[in-house]
């Protein structure tokens, strides 16, 4: 048996695993969305890790996985959080439109006439 030669390149591919291991059992106990800007930002981190490590140990067949894993990761971030942004615009605009005085039946019926044709 050999002694693991431990240097910057195990440890990052080592962390990187484990990333990989605690993001699946966050998901699996449910305290982590896989559709979570979250779920692909641990992603992209594990798989950048990994890839690290592949430097120094390379294996092709490692390298494009972690290569799909991280522009998946990256796009699904990405996304994510673009539509995180736009759900909190809307969130605020309808927060917005609650503090605006409520018209009355009334006014509602006045104004739907002078709408209609």
């Amino acid at each position: 048996m050999t002694a693991i030669d431990w240097n910057m390149y195990q440890i990052a591919g080592l962390t990187g695993a484990l990333c990989v291991l605690l993001r699946y059992i966050c998901v699996a106990l449910d305290r982590l969305p896989s559709q979570s800007p979250w779920y692909y930002l641990t992603n992209l981190v594990a798989a950048s890790l990994v890839m690290v490590s592949l430097i120094h140990t390379f294996n092709l067949a490692a390298v494009v996985v972690q290569t799909i894993y991280i522009g998946v990761s990256a796009f699904g971030t990405l996304r994510h959080m673009g539509a995180a942004r736009q759900a909190r615009a809307t969130r605020r605009s309808r927060q917005a439109m609650q503090h605006l005085p409520r018209l009355s039946c009334d006014t509602r019926r006045h104004t739907a006439r002078l709408i209609r044709p």
